[in-house]
């Protein structure tokens, strides 16, 4: 049985804030899709560096170094989420439709994201897909934690 080649689909780069069209399609998307595939990206940290080891290279001889800077995040900030998106108009498969997003953590205010990825999370008629996505979800869970307050992760998500 010979299939016809997918249709094209648009990737999109979010970046700025709540006005900006790219979020807005993210926003719209994520509410309407069936299926989506997530993947989380941060920078990754080395262990053992000088300032890691020496607590002391942190501050000078009559301050400790916990006045000086503060902690350390427990988990990595995520910086980049890849979000593919799915659509189906319920016609039987033929008016499927895909979106890509590329989201930039870092200039996309996270208070515009935090409910909607949160809806999308607990909502169970949705297929949350992702490879590894457990620790990637610790990792977003932490960073927005981390930028909105301590109640502001995705504690009630279980990744499978």
């Amino acid at each position: 049985m010979d299939h016809a080649p997918a249709p094209p689909f648009a990737v999109h780069l979010v970046t700025g804030g709540g006005s900006s069209s790219g979020i807005a399609l993210l926003l719209r998307s994520l509410a309407a899709a069936r299926v989506v595939a997530l993947d989380a990206e941060w920078k990754p940290r080395r262990r053992g560096s000088p300032a890691a080891a020496d607590p002391a290279a942190l501050g000078d001889d009559t301050t400790p170094a916990s006045e000086t800077s503060p902690a350390p995040p427990k988990f990595p900030t995520v910086t980049l989420l890849q979000v593919a998106c799915r659509f189906s108009d319920g016609g039987g498969g033929e008016g499927e439709r895909s979106e890509v997003f590329v989201v930039d953590l870092l200039s996309v205010p996270l208070a515009d994201l935090w409910a909607p990825l949160r809806e999308l999370f607990e909502r169970p008629e949705t297929l949350k897909l992702g490879f590894r996505f457990k620790q990637d979800l610790v990792y977003l869970s932490s960073t927005f934690s981390a930028a909105l307050g301590c109640d502001s992760g995705f504690d009630r998500v279980r990744a499978c």
